[in-house]
């Protein structure tokens, strides 16, 4: 019986010991199936979501509704080469958000052939009226939808208004950047 003692010690340390060689082992094995289980749905998700292939009679379809949807394009004039930009504080944030913009403006070079000349010249003044359209505006209606556009045509308009008639109009604005900081 004293013999069987050691015996029995010597067993129980042993399986100690494999348990957690065997415990290793099953967690290997558990977290090898989990991901090839995971690396196919994801191959049977791609595949039944991976659009089929196209027909002629689709691919037909697909064309002539892009042709459809087509813009009719119009001749773009001459677009000023010098960027007007300004930086302002957001009204109603005490200076803690400001807003970077810049604006080319487009012109019919063609028709008004002094406009360039009348532009390059008034820069300073023009960016003036940019920054104290831009200073009025709160950050709600900076971030409301047409904001964008509506600070493009007030500013198409103020610009015409402050040009010689012998000089022309401007024809657009576009925005170069617009940065709400």
């Amino acid at each position: 019986m004293a013999d069987e003692a050691p015996k029995q010690a010597e067993e129980k340390a042993k399986q100690k010991q494999d348990k957690p060689k065997s415990n290793m082992l099953m967690l290997i094995v558990v977290i090898s199936v989990i991901v090839i289980v995971n690396g196919i749905l994801a191959f049977a998700i791609i595949m039944a979501t991976a659009p089929g292939k196209k027909t002629a009679e689709t691919e037909q379809e697909s064309i002539d509704s892009t042709e459809s949807m087509a813009p009719t394009t119009t001749e773009i004039g001459t677009i000023h080469e010098n960027p007007i930009v300004a930086i302002v504080n957001i009204a109603g944030t005490d200076g803690e958000r400001f807003l970077k913009i810049g604006v080319r403006i487009e012109y019919d070079e063609k028709e008004y052939k002094n406009i360039v000349e009348v532009i390059t010249r008034r820069e300073p003044q023009l960016k003036n009226m940019l920054i104290n359209q831009l200073s009025q505006l709160t950050l709600v209606e900076l971030n409301e939808p047409d904001a964008k556009n509506r600070i493009r045509k007030e500013f198409v308009q103020r610009v015409n208004s402050s040009l010689p008639e012998k000089a022309g109009k401007i024809s657009n604005v576009y925005l170069d950047q617009f940065i709400i900081q």
